[in-house]
């Protein structure tokens, strides 16, 4: 007897339960279908976004047309002072560009969020809406908190370039005073005025960005310390003549040698200096050829300066003639200084000089040395002064050269100046 009750009692709960499961399944479906609002939802989602896109897209072309109205008479080139950065029609077609960029950003966003609305009103695909949902306001969630934990760094960073900007207004200041002469420092050129400035501001720029780059987002990734130590060593490998030339440039900077428009020579280059930089110095020679020098190779040579030579009162030219022992020295320093007084841009004040710099076997080297007040004229001058030796010399019946004996001494006539010869000491007897 309590068997069969068992029994039934068994059967009764299994009944009860697959009656529950059965309408749990029902309601589950019956849940799955829309309901009266969830379908007027959406129709007016759909009709709201059809909408407007509409209106966005009537916007964008009327936004178009006034701008093809007014492209040939309002948009103007962008100039910095009389460099034009950006032409009209340049400025036009970007504007254009950046409207057709704002319009599709919009059109696509409007869809998107669309797409999140409508799978939200189901209940079977929320979770689609919440993930479309999650995929922009993460990263906006994210971008807030960064930009809130960055504040304090950026009010220091502020800090810093204000303090940074008046440190460089007070140097613009000193610089310009200098440059003017209106403020004179002993031994301090105003010609050092800018580049120095020019130092200083690099030197305090690149504190500041020692001082700031902790404060900067993502200055601890490891990314941007990779791309750090790269950058780095690119320049070490690749700017050792670069820092040479500019190291070379700050010295003839301080060191003074010339300035543009010095007639120069640097090492077996002369020439007039047309461009004096940071890494490359210009010279124009006589024969109008552009020469450009590294300044590593300018500072490692002898450098010759003619012009300020001639603001002293003149540099010396000079040049060697050789004369026979048959001629008498005096004679031949009379002709050599008629030569350059007849020569023209001569300085006829000091006065020419002749030097005797060698006693040859057989001849005697004269150098003569005389000013010249136009460096610019040098090729020139030496040729006027060479034609006149020349004629000078023929005129008093004398040849400029260098006689040469060979094994054996044969003369005719005397090889001394005849007011030298005595009786008793004559060679050719």
């Amino acid at each position: 007897m309590k068997t069969t009750e068992v029994v039934i009692d068994s059967v009764l709960k299994a009944k009860e339960a697959a009656g529950k499961e059965t309408t749990n399944y029902i309601v589950g479906i019956f849940n799955k279908i829309p309901n009266k609002i969830e379908i007027a939802s959406v129709i007016i989602s759909v009709l709201v976004t059809i909408g407007s896109l509409y209106w966005i897209n009537r916007l964008f072309k009327s936004v178009h047309k006034k701008f093809e109205a007014v492209s040939k008479t309002k948009i103007k080139t962008v100039k910095i002072k009389n460099y034009d950065i950006l032409p009209a029609k340049y400025t036009y077609k970007i504007s254009i560009t950046v409207l057709k960029i704002i319009r599709v950003i919009l059109l696509a966003s409007i869809i998107y969020f669309w797409f999140s609305f409508l799978f939200g009103i189901f209940p079977a695909t929320k979770s689609i809406s919440n993930t479309l949902i999650g995929y922009v306001t993460e990263p906006l969630k994210a971008v807030i908190i960064s930009f809130i934990n960055f504040l304090p760094g950026l009010f220091f960073i502020i800090t810093v370039l204000i303090i940074v900007h008046y440190i460089n207004k007070a140097l613009v200041f000193f610089a310009d005073e200098i440059a003017k002469e209106r403020l004179k420092i002993e031994g301090f050129y105003k010609e050092w005025a800018k580049p120095t400035y020019t130092i200083i501001k690099i030197i305090i720029y690149a504190f500041s960005f020692v001082i700031i780059f902790p404060y900067l987002p993502g200055a601890n990734s490891p990314a941007f310390q990779g791309v750090s130590i790269f950058m780095g060593v690119l320049l070490s490998l690749g700017s050792t003549d670069f820092i040479a030339n500019a190291v070379g440039g700050l010295m003839m900077i301080y060191m003074r040698p010339f300035i543009v428009g010095d007639v120069v020579k640097i090492g077996d280059t002369m020439g007039t200096v047309i461009h004096k930089g940071m890494l490359v110095t210009r010279l124009k020679t006589p024969k109008n050829e552009e020469i450009s020098l590294p300044n590593k190779i300018v500072t490692q040579n002898q450098i010759v300066n003619y012009s300020s030579e001639a603001i002293d009162g003149g540099f010396f030219m000079h040049t060697t003639v050789t004369i026979g022992y048959d001629v008498e020295w005096r004679k031949v320093h009379e002709l050599m200084i008629e030569s350059a007084l007849r020569t023209e841009d001569i300085a006829k004040k000091p006065e020419p000089f002749v030097l005797q710099t060698e006693l040859n076997d057989f001849s005697v080297s004269y150098e003569l040395n005389a000013y010249c007040k136009n460096p610019s004229k040098m090729g020139l001058v030496y040729s006027l002064l060479h034609q006149n030796l020349q004629d000078c010399f023929n005129e008093s019946g004398i040849e400029i050269l260098s006689p040469h004996y060979h094994v054996k001494r044969v003369v005719d006539g005397k090889i001394i100046p005849e007011k030298y010869i005595k009786p008793g000491n004559d060679i050719t007897k």
